[in-house]
């Protein structure tokens, strides 16, 4: 009655598709969403935010399997989305997601660095922005990507941290951790390079319950992702069962108690070459440098990364950071 290009015809193997992709026809569900978005094309136009959301969902079918393919989709999705959406919308962000993902899954790392170049800095204002909202689970993957892009990028552990921890602990109120349990190994990363000994086992021990709360929901089913989880917990387990040992000796020897000593091992592991945040001078004096702990008295010129709580004497700024001349 209406025609093979009808937007009804889209919408019925929209949902053909759908029900393909559930029995397990992936092939079959993304001819059905191409032919689809074919004909929304043809009725809507190349520019239009339906195409652009056809466009993102074809992405996702194909990532994965097959990632040059999901690539291009998902780079046709944002340039089409972004002209229409608001800074933090989820799909927006989603299509930045799959084509970090791409990128890194086909070794392109040329292209993954101007990519991060340009979109980096539209992942930290979409945080910014879900913050002063109530969509926490949007704010979630806005922070997981950011934590991805840092992790990419090697940034100030601190900041890797905090962008994981936000998203582990909105996802922990929503009882859906083990959808996100992949998170743990970025911030648990994050927190051993920081050297925040206390919050790391804190973390893996987190991990480590859940994943084992997940294995006993799954009963007698063999989930090939619970499998790999649990072999990378058993190797993070390992390390701070290490560290916690000698973090204990540390305690009887310096006689501080756990909150000052984990705070000087903390200023002593987290800045080097690979933080990106401003090396603020200073010519204040009563600072005293974290490198050689020498005193830099009031007008010397001193280096700092007020995030990370970290100072250094000009001397040791030009050895340990090389944009400081």
């Amino acid at each position: 009655h209406r025609g093979a290009n009808h937007l009804s015809v889209a919408e019925v193997l929209y949902n053909i598709a759908a029900t393909e992709d559930f029995y397990g026809n992936a092939q079959k569900a993304r001819e059905l969403h191409a032919e689809a978005l074919h004909i929304v094309q043809n009725h809507y136009g190349v520019g239009h935010i339906a195409t652009g959301s056809n466009l993102l969902r074809l992405a996702k079918m194909h990532w994965g399997s097959n990632d040059k393919v999901a690539l291009k989709y998902s780079s046709q999705a944002l340039s089409v989305l972004r002209s229409h959406r608001e800074v933090g919308d989820l799909e927006v962000l989603e299509s930045i997601a799959i084509q970090l993902h791409c990128y890194r899954a086909l070794k392109e790392d040329e292209k993954l660095d101007k990519f991060l170049d340009k979109e980096i800095s539209y992942i930290q204002e979409s945080t910014k922005v879900l913050k002063k909202t109530s969509m926490s689970p949007h704010l979630a993957f806005a922070c997981s990507l950011l934590g991805d892009a840092y992790s990419l990028r090697q940034c100030c552990p601190q900041l890797r941290a905090d962008a994981f921890e936000t998203a582990l602990k909105i996802y922990e109120k929503q009882n859906d951790l083990r959808s996100h349990m992949n998170l743990f190994r970025g911030l648990v990363e994050a927190l051993k390079d920081r050297g925040d000994v206390l919050k790391l086992k804190t973390y893996v021990d987190i991990w480590g319950k859940t994943i084992e709360k997940e294995i006993k929901r799954s009963k007698d089913v063999v989930d090939q992702r619970l499998i790999q989880q649990r072999n990378e917990h058993v190797k993070y387990r390992s390390y701070v069962d290490g560290v916690m040992s000698k973090f204990q000796a540390a305690l009887v020897e310096t006689k501080l108690s756990e909150k000052s000593l984990n705070a000087q091992i903390m200023k002593q592991t987290c800045p080097d070459a690979k933080c990106t945040h401003a090396k603020v001078h200073s010519q204040a004096g009563n600072v005293y440098c974290d490198f050689c702990q020498r005193e830099v008295k009031a007008g010397e010129s001193s280096y700092g990364c007020r995030h990370c709580d970290f100072d250094s004497c000009k001397s040791c700024a030009i050895k340990q950071w090389d944009c400081v001349r």
